[in-house]
């Protein structure tokens, strides 16, 4: 699995995207740096997972649960890509871990959505600019 993890909006908004099979040692070693990330940004901070280029994804509700990719994160996290059973499971657990959670179709769209939660991201909406 290949995973990038960098700032779509220095100290705003980190951005990661996900290819191939979704390992669950992969995540976890992302989430250490998801919360490094997290801890050096300006809050909220809000995260954008890409996850258009997953082949594989865990398949058991265990271990989609052992998924912690945003825990902790005092923003919003937006997932580009799921499939609708994913996304299902995911709104879900969010709910039991208390992550705000919202599942886009694009980054335009995960883009606008933070603007419009997030007043001092308004600049990321081409409305605004």
């Amino acid at each position: 699995m290949t995973v990038e993890v960098s700032w779509h909006e220095e100290g705003r908004v980190i951005y990661q995207r996900f290819q191939g099979a979704l390992e669950l040692a992969d995540v976890e070693t992302v989430e250490v740096a998801l919360r490094q990330r997290s801890e050096e940004g300006l809050p909220p901070v809000h995260v954008i997972v890409d996850v258009r280029q997953v082949t594989e994804f865990p398949v058991s509700f265990d271990e989609l649960n052992r998924l912690k990719i945003a825990a902790g994160i005092p923003g919003w996290m937006v997932v580009i890509g799921l499939h609708p059973v994913v996304r299902s499971m995911a709104r879900m657990m969010s709910w039991i871990r208390g992550v705000q959670y919202h599942p886009v179709s694009t980054l335009e769209d995960g883009l606008n959505f933070l603007a419009r939660q997030d007043s001092s991201l308004n600049y990321l909406t081409p409305e605004t600019q």
